[in-house]
C-alpha cells in the first residue's frame, strides 16, 4: 500500500514529485498565476518536505522585503 502524501505534493506518472501552493488573494496582483506549481525534481517524500521547507520559508523571506 502507497502512502499517502500531503496536499501541496503531487506525483506524476512518473513518480516525480511536484509541489503546489495557493498565492493568497492579497498578493496575486504581483503574479501572473494563481497557483505556484513546481517540480522538485525528486521521487523520495521524505526528500521531498526537505525541499518544501526550504522552498516555503524562501517564499515567506520574499514576500517580506518586497
Amino acid at each position: 500500500m502507497g502512502t499517502k502524501l500531503p496536499s501541496n505534493l503531487h506525483r506524476n506518472r512518473h513518480g516525480v514529485l511536484y509541489f503546489g501552493i495557493n498565492i493568497p488573494k492579497d498578493i496575486r496582483c504581483y503574479f501572473e498565476t494563481k497557483v505556484i506549481y513546481r517540480s522538485l525534481r525528486i521521487s523520495s517524500i521524505r526528500l521531498a518536505y526537505d525541499a518544501v521547507q526550504f522552498i516555503v520559508l524562501k517564499a515567506k523571506n520574499i514576500v517580506i522585503y518586497t
